[in-house]
């Protein structure tokens, strides 16, 4: 699955974001994920994360189910 077709199927989990010029961003309280695709998204097949908080995280990630769980760590079951 490159980053374009696991981007998508992220989105189908999401049930509430925002999209900004970074990509699309989760928010709860004052803990915010922002996941956006690499440059040339159908030759990778990863997302960049970053977790908004003290510290900031960020990082790469390639499998949707590790995706989804970094969502509900971060920011909750609800998300």
């Amino acid at each position: 699955m490159n980053s374009n077709e696991l981007y998508e199927e992220f989105l189908k989990y999401c049930k509430k974001y925002e999209r900004d010029l970074w990509g699309i961003v989760v928010k709860k309280g004052d803990r915010c994920l922002r996941i956006k695709k690499p440059e040339n998204p159908e030759k990778n097949n990863y997302l960049i994360y970053e977790i908004i908080e003290k510290p900031r995280i960020s990082g790469a990630i390639s499998d949707l189910n590790e995706l989804l769980e970094l969502l509900e760590d971060t920011i909750g079951e609800d998300s």
